[in-house]
């Protein structure tokens, strides 16, 4: 499937969160949304990755994977309903403070991806799932 420039809120065809497979996305299953998802071609995913890299070479002058402590404070700050969302998380989850900081780098990584200067809901969202996913596959 070609797909143009265009943000991937504005993609059809493409989940509100940017997941996408050639089945039905997670996140669509888990909204009722049940529509079908076309993989994303190679050179999008590239073009995201080669981004998402300078966004984060220009904020913090090294990649999300190496941020620590006040640091990972400061560059993984969330909004209100992110905040909601992942304090829940970490109890029901009982995440350790390594999970926790893991799951923010992700969530950072999934933003940078959105091309979002603040982590959102659906970047907690996103990368809790990959780290249930994780810990399911084990």
């Amino acid at each position: 499937m070609a797909r143009s420039n265009a943000t991937r809120a504005e993609s059809p065809g493409l989940c509100s969160i940017g997941w996408t497979s050639s089945s039905t996305c997670r996140a669509s299953r888990d909204r009722n949304c049940g529509e079908e998802r076309q993989a994303e071609e190679s050179r999008f995913v590239r073009e995201r990755v080669s981004g998402a890299r300078e966004i984060q070479e220009r904020r913090q002058g090294f990649p999300n994977s190496a941020l620590s402590g006040r640091r990972l404070r400061e560059v993984c700050a969330l909004k209100d309903d992110a905040e909601t969302l992942f304090s829940r998380a970490v109890d029901r989850m009982g995440l350790s403070g390594r999970g926790h900081d893991r799951v923010l780098r992700v969530a950072r990584t999934v933003a940078d991806l959105s091309g979002e200067e603040e982590i959102a809901a659906e970047h907690v969202a996103e990368a809790l799932n990959y780290r249930r996913s994780h810990l399911i596959g084990r």
